[in-house]
């Protein structure tokens, strides 16, 4: 149930906006308000109402320019003071916030500010060069299969080892897509292929970081989500990243003897 506070501003919202805008529950008190505005990915702008009264981001917009690997230059961006100012934006540092001095007009502009600030920055790919343990993954899969787990025919076979090692795109219900490496036969589980190991510390990390995004946001809407990590030796990454890969993840590692049997079980397995 709504606070007084929280009607008046999701009352505000919808005279900015339209009277159809809704909102439901979450978490600690706050409500979720579910806008007409798309982000970056083409997903509704969701904004936050906490039973104090402030309206937030949720941290949407600063995970979504992390995402792109595009931080460091948002906190130096020469017009950032400029923007947040136009679109009456306060930030923590991790959400964006409504200016506590905002009137009726400012509800509609921060939400269009939140919903264009990440595309003012262009996605920056991990460029240092990858080694091929994606590769190899996929053929010990192919190799352990065919010997151990083969179909009536060689073709089923091939079907089948091909149906394992495609990606797995899942939708999530905000919007979002989250993609697992390869597609376990339970479509619950998430396994995702941890490279770079020769990469620079700061690359391999934040290869990590990346990689272990897409568990996290789909664990946050379905908690019985199994995710595994998949790397040759979790020693060859610095300590925070193996302390995120064990917390979020079930890290199998290919170096151990029992290592590829494992993990071709949870690949197979119902």
């Amino acid at each position: 149930m709504l606070n007084p506070e929280q009607q008046r501003h999701l009352e505000r919202i919808q005279k900015a906006i339209c009277e159809s805008v809704t909102s439901y529950d979450v978490t600690k008190g706050a409500i979720c308000v579910t806008t007409p505005f798309l982000d970056w990915k083409g997903a509704p702008v969701e904004i936050f109402i906490t039973s104090e009264g402030r309206i937030t981001d949720g941290g949407d917009t600063i995970g979504q320019i992390k995402a792109l690997r595009a931080k460091e230059e948002f906190d130096s961006w020469p017009f950032l003071l400029d923007f947040f100012s136009k679109y009456c934006i306060d930030s923590d540092g991790i959400r964006m916030i409504l200016s506590k001095d905002s009137d009726e007009n400012c509800y509609l502009r921060f939400i269009q500010g939140i919903s264009r600030l990440p595309g003012f920055f262009e996605p920056k790919p991990i460029t240092t060069l990858s080694d091929r343990f994606p590769e190899t993954v996929k053929n010990i899969i192919i190799e352990i299969v065919e010997k151990k787990h083969p179909k009536d025919t060689p073709k089923k076979t091939v079907e089948f080892t091909t149906s394992l090692i495609k990606p797995r795109e899942v939708i999530l219900k905000r919007g979002y897509s989250v993609i697992s490496d390869l597609s376990p036969i339970r479509e619950s589980r998430m396994i995702e292929i941890i490279s770079h190991a020769k990469a620079t510390k700061s690359d391999r990390a934040q290869h990590v970081r990346a990689k272990v995004f897409n568990p996290v946001l789909w664990k946050l809407e379905n908690p019985k989500v199994e995710a595994f990590s998949i790397l040759h030796d979790i020693a060859d990454y610095p300590p925070d990243s193996r302390q995120l890969l064990r917390h979020e993840t079930e890290v199998i590692e290919l170096r151990k003897e029992t290592g590829k049997d494992k993990f071709i079980e949870i690949l197979i397995s119902r």
